[in-house]
């Protein structure tokens, strides 16, 4: 239970940094630029979760239609790379692309340094998808 824990410190602290650093060396020299937050740390731990469990449901919060999160998440980068080329708002998209992917590079590594365990094996053995409800769920 300890090295989960610890595990997770680490993976939401380290994506703190790392998810900022497409911006910061995009925006480096653009003096009036200010980045601030952590969606791109919630990014990386939700990705996590997605990687370790693709067929639960995930959805958006009053908008009653659930996806698996295999499919929830690469609905969310696919939105997330079209809003970033956009540059429209004031929300760092880059640093949800970089928190995800760092998410789940993370936990490829520590699930095979840790436990011997091919995460992105296990991954694509859990989609199972036998019928149209496997897909979509409605409701809260």
């Amino acid at each position: 239970m300890k090295i989960g824990f610890i595990s997770f410190i680490v993976l939401y602290i380290s994506s703190l940094a790392i998810s900022i650093l497409p911006s910061y060396f995009k925006q480096k020299n653009n003096k009036p630029y200010r980045g601030l937050g952590a969606s791109g740390a919630v990014s990386a731990i939700v990705f996590a979760y997605v990687l370790v469990n693709p067929m639960n449901f995930m959805g958006i919060m009053f908008i009653p239609v659930m996806l698996p999160a295999f499919l929830f998440g690469i609905i969310f980068l696919l939105v997330a790379f079209y809003l970033d080329r956009k540059q429209t708002g004031r929300i760092n998209h880059s640093a949800h692309i970089s928190g995800g992917i760092y998410g789940l590079l993370y936990m490829i590594v520590v699930f095979f340094t840790l436990e011997d365990i091919n995460l992105p094996a296990l991954f694509l053995d859990r989609i199972k998808i036998d019928s149209i409800s496997d897909l979509f769920y409605f409701g809260i």
